[in-house]
């Protein structure tokens, strides 16, 4: 996928044009991969960023990418920044609805919760 992104190899009458959502399928292969790949997930969505800078879902992967990394306010804060590049996107809401729902001392805020469930039913 990256081989073909980054057009290597690549004659000029077959050099692929990348969009936002392909920069956003490479980074969620590599989020999924895991470990040492969160890096590379974050630089690909960031590069979908690039290309489309009010893409809410590339904000909101990458507040999961540093909350599996226990980067928990970085996480919090992409996604707030998501709510706010695009108020109609329903899974930022949702991961935030998670967040505060989850039942640990430095997360658990039930009334933050309620607030972000009632903005993504919306």
């Amino acid at each position: 996928m990256e081989t073909l992104l980054n057009n290597e190899g690549a004659k000029k009458k077959d050099v692929y044009n990348a969009t936002a959502a392909d920069y956003i399928e490479l980074g969620d292969a590599l989020r999924y991969l895991g470990g040492e790949h969160g890096g590379k997930a974050i630089a690909s969505y960031e590069k979908a960023l690039e290309l489309d800078p009010k893409n809410a879902e590339a904000i909101t992967k990458i507040g999961l990418v540093n909350y599996n990394a226990k980067l928990k306010q970085q996480a919090l804060g992409e996604w707030v920044r998501a709510t706010t590049t695009d108020p109609q996107y329903g899974p930022a809401f949702f991961e935030l609805y998670s967040f505060y729902f989850t039942p640990r001392q430095d997360q658990l805020d039930i009334g933050k919760a309620k607030e972000y469930l009632q903005k993504y039913r919306r």
